[in-house]
Order: structure tokens, then sequence, then C-alpha cells
């Protein structure tokens, strides 16, 4: 099948395989543009097997008792609470994907809540850290899982086009709801384990509008079937970004490491599926993959299935990966559970991030510079390694402004301009404020606010993997706030 009959399609159904729980589009049953839109039935998921819900049930038990344990002194963790948790009225990664950095972070606690009762001993922290592991890998995926859905989601919806979700292992269910699914994948086993099955997102609907403005930038139909179909695996990627994030703050936990491996290796994991696929004679032509492969041939690029899982497994050649080698080493040895940023006088040791765009393959390599506690900056270049030449600079600063006017108690200010080297820019700031102090309120002073402002350029690689509308303009804002208990 030919891509623009893959875009006439609407790329019907991205769904995740079986064996790496990650999602593919499949177009055995795929709706032309004009045709009625997929029955859907909206409904409460199908029920699932009594072993999902137990799994579930005990996961939900374990993420809530350690609320009481002490924490880590030198940790701070956050639970957002986003608007952007409204998915169809913000259509936003960079809000959503607050939700599973808050879980990931609220799991943590479990371990140093266990070893705290031994007095954290080394028989304890040794136990704890192999016993934790299954835990941790049955939460990775119960978390990546849903985000990447909504990266397609997310796309789709950017295009005016309406989604819905399914899921399938111990048991089949639709959905209209990124939470519904979220439940749903907690209580479905992980990839390699027997009863994983997979999701995916289907759109539906036929109000598409092939606007003039979207083809000049995406390049076409092999750009827009690209980014629909690779804007999953850019959500993964996101997620191991901001959890790097995490470390560069002092914030980073060693049960963090499997969050952050898979999902930035994911695109290598879920490309040797495809291979494995090929090699037993059972291709998957509607995986991500294939119709990435598809896209870039119809655009000329010579990129193949080996290339994209390169540029994956390239990101985990960052310093962030080091920090927790580090920090897993610490922890053992020192009892510390803290991965400590990788720095050399205060210059940060450079990160690598991978994604995919219309324009090609491309790696991203992070740096910057602590001057201080309260200040702090970062740079990235990003630059397209497999495809059309194409150059993206990032600068961001990060600033206690409470350092500088004590009164302000806790206000801290985080700007970030884009540059595509063309001459396309965007831009966000983001404001959070801490009001309280112990002494006004002892359950308020753990409480802070937010409000973050995007202007997102399309001709920016950023900008076409987190745009929240892109009919008929290349440019849109992507704005989100909320508050977060901080412990």
């Amino acid at each position: 099948m030919t891509i623009k009959n893959h875009i006439l399609n609407t790329l019907a159904l991205i769904r995740v395989p079986a064996s790496q729980a990650n999602c593919h589009a499949r177009h055995d049953k795929a709706p032309r543009l004009h045709d009625k839109a997929p029955s859907r039935h909206d409904k409460a998921p199908r029920r699932y097997a009594s072993s999902g819900l137990i799994v579930a049930g005990l996961c939900l038990l374990t993420l809530t008792f350690p609320i009481f344990a002490n924490a880590s002194p030198d940790l701070k963790r956050s639970f957002v609470l986003s608007s952007g948790y409204a998915e169809r009225v913000f259509n936003s990664n960079e809000e959503l994907v607050r939700f599973p950095l808050s879980v990931m972070q609220l799991w943590s606690l479990a371990p140093d809540a266990v070893n705290d009762v031994f007095d954290n001993s080394l028989a304890s922290r040794i136990s704890v850290g192999i016993l934790e592991v299954p835990f941790s890998y049955w939460l990775t995926y119960a978390l990546l899982v849903p985000f990447h859905e909504f990266g397609h989601a997310r796309a789709f919806a950017a295009m005016d086009q309406g989604y819905f979700y399914t899921s399938s292992g111990i048991a089949n269910a639709e959905t209209s709801s990124f939470w519904l699914l979220s439940l749903i994948r907690l209580g479905t086993p992980p990839a390699l384990v027997p009863g994983a099955g997979g999701a995916a997102t289907v759109p539906i609907g036929n109000q598409f509008v092939f606007s003039r403005s979207l083809w000049e930038w995406i390049g076409g139909d092999p750009g827009l079937s690209a980014i629909i179909a690779g804007a999953g695996l850019n959500n993964q990627m996101l997620l191991g970004k901001k959890i790097a994030a995490t470390v560069q703050e002092k914030n980073g936990h060693v049960t963090y490491l499997q969050h952050y491996v898979i999902n930035k290796a994911y695109a290598a994991l879920y490309a040797s599926a495809d291979e494995i696929s090929i090699a037993n004679g059972r291709p998957r032509e509607g995986s991500d993959i294939a119709i990435l492969l598809d896209a870039y041939a119809a655009k000329g690029y010579n990129i193949s299935i080996s290339d994209i899982k390169l540029n994956s497994l390239l990101s985990l050649a960052s310093g962030t990966t080091f920090s927790f080698l580090r920090g897993y080493y610490n922890y053992f040895v020192h009892g510390s559970p803290v991965v400590e940023p990788a720095e050399v006088y205060g210059v940060r040791i450079p990160d690598i991030n991978s994604y995919i765009n219309s324009r090609g393959l491309s790696l991203e390599f992070v740096s910057g510079y602590r001057v201080a506690e309260w200040l702090r900056f970062d740079v990235a270049y990003e630059v397209v390694t497999r495809g059309d030449s194409t150059n993206q600079l990032t600068v961001a600063g990060h600033y206690d402004l409470a350092h500088s006017a004590p009164v302000l108690r806790r206000l801290r200010m985080s700007p970030e301009i884009v540059c595509e080297l063309h001459g396309a820019f965007g831009g966000s700031l983001e404001l959070e404020w801490g009001p309280y102090t112990q002494k006004s309120s002892a359950v308020l002073e753990n409480i802070s606010a937010y409000v973050r402002g995007a202007l997102l350029n399309g001709r920016t690689l950023y900008g076409e993997r987190n745009m929240p509308s892109m009919i008929n303009r290349n440019v849109a804002f992507d704005f989100g706030f909320g508050i977060a208990y901080n412990y």
C-alpha cells in the first residue's frame, strides 16, 4: 500500500504489538477518509480477568501506604494536578507528561519505606533493590503505553480528527479516555509477560481538513504519515528527557532507572520486534516503524530499520545514564537512593535524545552550566542525522527569584527559546510559586502553583512534535496551569 493510501485511510489503527506492548498503525480494516467512522462503544471497558484486578489493587495499595513513610530528606518529589489532564481540551504533551512523572515519584517512596523499617541496613537495601525491579518494570509499561498512545491521539486531535483507544491482553476494551486506558493498563501485564497484549489509537470522524499551510510545513503526505506514526515514540523520548530533568534538579531516585532506560531505548526495542516478525515470516506492515520506513522512502531518505535502532540506542550514551549507574553504587554502598547529576565544575555532561521527524531522524545534544543552586542554564543542539538537513538550538534557564527577593517565598522562573536555524522561532515560560511557609500553614507549605505558556512553531523540530493544533496555521499556543504537592 502506498503512503498516499495510508494517508487517505487516516492511518487507521495505531497499535501496540503484543510482543512489545507498543503501538503501530493497522490498515487491515482502515476506514477511508469519507467512509463511515468506525463503530465505537461508549461504555465502560469490558470486564477483565480477576488476576488483573488483583494486580491493580495491589499496585494501588502499594502506591498509597508509603505516603506515611519518611522520605529521603535530600530528595523533593511532586505530585501534580494539571489542567492538561483534560486531554481533549488542552491536547498537550508537556502537561500530560506530568502524570507519569508524578506516579513514578510516588512509587519511589515504597522502597524508602521498607528500608526505613529495617534502618536502611545493607541487607535491606540489597533485598529491596532486587525485589523492587519487577514492580518498577510493571509500572513502567503501565505508564508508558498510555502516554505513547496519547502521542498518536494528540497528533490526530491536532489535525481536528477524533479518536478513541483500544486495549488488549487479559481483556479487550475500548475507551475514549486516557485515564480509563491508564487504569486498564495498570491491571495488564507488561511486555514479555503472558497476557500483555497491546493498545491502539483509532481515528474517527470525517472532519479532517487538508489545508495548504499544513502541507507546506510537513512536506506532503509522507511527512504527515511520519508525524503521526512517530508521535508515540517521540512521547516516550520526551518522558525520558523529563526524568533526566529530575536528576538535574538533584531529585533523581534509583527507582527511576527502568523508566528512563526503557522509554529512551523503546524505538530500538520496537524495531527489534519488527525484525523478529520479519524473520519469522510475519512482517507487521502496519507498525509504526513500517509506516516510518515507507514515509521516508517516499521522501527519498535512505533510512533503514537499523538506523532507527542505532538512533534510539545512542540516546543512552548520556550523562544521566552515568548518573543512574553511580546512583546505584551510592545506594548499595552508602545507603542514599538519590541520583545526582553528572557535572564537571558545574558543566553538565551532555545527554543525547533521539527523535523521529517528518524531515528524518534527529539527535539532540543537551548540556548546560550550574551557576549556583538557584540559577542554572541549559543549552541543546538538535540536528537531523538522516534526512533533510535541519538544525535547532534551544536555550533555557532556571532561576529562583526568591533568592534575590526572599519576600517572594518560593518563585521560580523557567524561560526557554527554541530556534530552527533557518529562521523559525518558538519559546515558553513557566512560573512556579509556593507562597506559604511553615509559620503560615504546615500543610500549605508543601503546595505550589504553576502556570506555563508556550508559542510553538511547526517549522521547528520541537514544535512539529508537540503542536496541539495544526489546522490552517504553522503556529500554535500551548498553555497549562496546575498545583503540585511537594514532599
